[in-house]
């Protein structure tokens, strides 16, 4: 009898353990896509709202930008004028500096 419940004892802790380390895997999971996608939202958001203010300064560099390689881009006079936007409206968000690094690495 003192064995029967020693292994189920030791059984049921594996399977405690299996389970709690599945269920923080899924937990983690979720939740980390969820943050993803919260910041995708939050960056789309800033995306457009520069866009909606500087597009019509922008159009003619970014339809033009689309026929150039990459080389030729850096050196646009849009460019340097794209930049200059971004640190005037950057108001210090993290997702503009980002932008801005991006920028200046393209």
């Amino acid at each position: 009898m003192f064995k029967l419940s020693r292994y189920f004892s030791v059984t049921s802790f594996i399977a405690f353990l299996i389970v709690t380390i599945l269920l923080g895997q899924l937990y983690h999971r979720a939740i980390l896509r969820e943050l993803i996608e919260l910041g995708e939202g939050k960056n789309v958001a800033l995306t457009q709202a520069f866009a909606n203010s500087q597009w019509p300064q922008f159009a003619p560099f970014i339809v033009s930008a689309t026929q150039l390689d990459a080389e030729s881009i850096r050196n646009h006079s849009g460019m340097t004028k794209l930049r200059q936007a971004i640190l005037y409206y950057k108001c210090d968000t993290w997702a503009l500096s980002r932008a801005k690094s991006m920028l200046l690495t393209a």
